[in-house]
């Protein structure tokens, strides 16, 4: 499996790619997301099943993040905004 974090916004989307540690900033779009996903397939190229998004819900703008995944079969888990501080928080070491 190959996760993918998504950050959310109501204009852009920033997503790390981990095969080649790459942080991109796409606009919330369908068109965007098409030319992501295209990056993905040659990237990935016979492993897209494995594919996976982690978001958090923002608002009305994940829907389209939502269709998308849903519309391409990628696996998708949306994470509840103060469960994923609260993970952050207990795993950040103390100056």
């Amino acid at each position: 499996m190959y996760s993918f974090r998504l950050d959310i916004s109501k204009a852009s989307i920033s997503v790390h790619i981990p095969i080649n540690s790459l942080n991109l900033e796409i606009d919330n779009t369908l068109v965007a997301f098409k030319a992501l996903y295209s990056k993905l397939k040659k990237l990935y190229k016979k492993d897209l099943d494995k594919l996976t998004f982690v978001y958090e819900p923002t608002g009305s703008y994940y829907f389209l993040t939502k269709k998308f995944c849903t519309n391409k079969n990628i696996k998708s888990f949306i994470i509840n905004p103060k469960q994923s501080s609260n993970f952050a928080k207990a795993y950040t070491v103390p100056r």
